[in-house]
């Protein structure tokens, strides 16, 4: 192939098959501002993102040809488009907000009061006791199973979600925990909301240190939902530098009915696995108000 045709060719070549989507996202009140606008596949995996501006307009490009759905806040919003080569798509969506805000809730080294703003309790199995986690200090979670892992951990974390108003749409929430390292086979880490009010008294007989759970170690149908909400899978010698769970469903459900804020526990499964934290987790809450 001539040289001069090949460099005219290169771009062409190198972009051939991908187009793009624009659009503009607008609120009761006019253009909805910093929302997120999320491309899916046939398969609803996010294969492209990107953000409005100011004025509520979004671009977003490098996207394979074919058809894809559009969506803004989550379910709120969604569109069905078909992207072709070298061609713009537009996809106009609207949502229930103006702006997009997004608060970052997480606990400070030496913070004597953490029950302000966010509590974590670690229960252990054999010892039958709780204690407060402190910020950057570390913790592990242990799964009952193996010779090598004779205490059973479980984690109480609630968050004070007392800055987000009341008629704030919750659009995701992510914790994440910053991962040390982690020994032995899989470790398969679920979550699931409680369903009984404690404090920092808590341990694994009791929510208070007066009452008691209606099964030892926050399993009972009384303390938690039956189901877990979702799981993650740690392998060993990860080298993600951190465990992060969706628990906007949650997040959702707590900033309606604040008074029903009674946080997530958390518990590990898997042969003689020991997975071991550096810090607390932190929340990162995007909204639309």
């Amino acid at each position: 192939m001539n040289k001069f045709l090949f460099l005219l060719l290169c771009p062409i070549l190198l972009f051939a098959g991908e187009g793009s989507i624009k659009g503009n996202v607008k609120a009761p009140s006019g253009p909805a501002r910093n929302a997120l606008v999320e491309v899916l596949n046939g398969k609803q995996e996010v294969v492209k993102e990107g953000k409005t501006d100011d004025k509520g307009e979004y671009l977003i490009e490098g996207i394979k040809s074919g058809f894809y759905v559009v969506r803004c806040n989550s379910k709120e919003s969604r569109d069905r488009i078909n992207v072709l080569t070298g061609k713009t798509a537009e996809a106009n969506l609207s949502v229930p907000f103006a702006e997009v805000l997004t608060l970052k809730l997480t606990a400070e080294e030496n913070d004597q009061d953490i029950s302000s703003d966010f509590t974590m309790i670690m229960l252990n199995g054999d010892r039958k006791s709780g204690s407060i986690v402190q910020p950057y200090k570390d913790y592990s979670i242990h799964s009952p199973q193996g010779a090598a892992c004779r205490e059973e951990n479980e984690l109480l974390i609630r968050w004070d979600l007392s800055k987000i108003p009341d008629k704030a749409v919750v659009i995701s929430a992510i914790m994440e925990f910053p991962l040390q390292y982690h020994i032995a086979g899989d470790c398969k880490i679920t979550w699931c909301k409680v369903k009984k009010k404690w404090g920092v008294m808590a341990n694994w007989e009791t929510p208070d240190g007066k009452s008691k759970w209606s099964t030892p170690g926050v399993k009972g149908s009384g303390d938690i939902d039956s189901k877990p909400e979702g799981e993650y899978t740690v392998k060993p010698n990860a080298k993600e530098n951190s465990v992060s769970f969706n628990i906007t469903n949650f997040v959702h459900g707590w900033v309606k009915n604040k008074d029903q804020n009674y946080g997530i526990r958390s518990v590990s499964y898997g042969a003689a696995s020991v997975v071991v934290f550096n810090d607390v987790p932190r929340l990162t809450v995007q909204y639309g108000k």
